[in-house]
């Protein structure tokens, strides 16, 4: 049979248990959550979900997590996976901004309609197409603001789950030789 993208039903919620997140992104078009699952438990055990992240048409938004159950696995499948080609297209894996997390706890704000994306510690010669350049790959950018300082941006996604990709992602990633932070 197919197998299932998540085990989440197979254990009691009850007590949380710790998860660790990572990051795929280059996910090729067409990789059902399945594929993305089976990728991994075949090597990591500890995996219990996968997820491809898809727009509202259900098209592939070209990124998706992976959740573990053992740290030791979620860096494991980051060193042993990175550039592992899925459906045509060689994945990209990175850990999230707040790797371990419970099954029950969300890391987000508050407001269901803010999809904007604090972007700190940029370069001053940054520009807004600059920016669009290194987080159009999340979703569709509907805008970027760079306060006079310039040493901050906010972005602005179309959707929550862009902006929610982007913080997991991008905390501590180089942006023109500089580690950005990302938030809300």
């Amino acid at each position: 049979g197919v197998a299932s993208r998540s085990l989440l039903g197979r254990f009691s919620m009850s007590v949380a248990a710790e998860v660790y997140s990572i990051f795929a992104g280059d996910v090729a078009d067409g990789v059902a959550d399945e594929l993305l699952f089976s990728t991994f438990a075949s090597r990591f055990p500890t995996v219990f979900e996968a997820r491809e992240m898809r727009d509202e048409q259900g098209h592939s938004r070209g990124f998706g997590f992976i959740r573990f159950t053992s740290p030791d696995d979620a860096r494991r499948a980051i060193e042993e996976m990175n550039g592992v080609f899925v459906g045509g297209r060689a994945l990209r894996l990175s850990e999230t901004k707040k790797s371990a997390t419970t099954a029950h706890e969300v890391v987000d704000d508050d407001d269901p309609e803010n999809t904007t994306v604090f972007v700190g510690n940029i370069d001053a010669s940054i520009t807004e197409p600059i920016l669009h350049h290194y987080f159009q790959h999340f979703g569709i950018v509907e805008g970027i603001r760079i306060p006079v300082n310039r040493s901050c941006a906010f972005i602005i996604f179309d959707t929550k789950d862009s902006a929610r990709a982007v913080i997991a992602s991008m905390q501590g990633h180089l942006v023109m030789h500089r580690p950005v932070r990302t938030s809300w």
